[in-house]
């Protein structure tokens, strides 16, 4: 579990900016942490870190509605 978590903890720029880092950049916009941590951070703060908060909520919503669906179809196939 640590496995995954921790890097994905780390590239969400949670403890440290990941935006001066342009190859940082570019693998942190695969991270779904990502989104929620820069849209936390700009709806909180005002300043928008590397996306509008409104994209950030639009991704943010699109995972967990997939992940939602996705869940209820696995669930679905295990009840047969």
């Amino acid at each position: 579990m640590n496995l995954v978590v921790m890097p994905l903890l780390f590239l969400s720029s949670a403890f440290f900016p990941v935006v001066q880092n342009e190859p940082l950049k570019t693998i942190s916009l695969v991270n779904p942490l990502f989104y929620m941590v820069d849209g936390l951070r700009g709806s909180l703060t005002g300043m928008n870190q590397v996306l509008d908060p409104f994209v950030d909520l639009t991704v943010v919503s699109m995972i967990c509605v997939s992940t939602l669906f996705l869940g209820a179809h696995l669930f679905n196939k295990s009840e047969l």
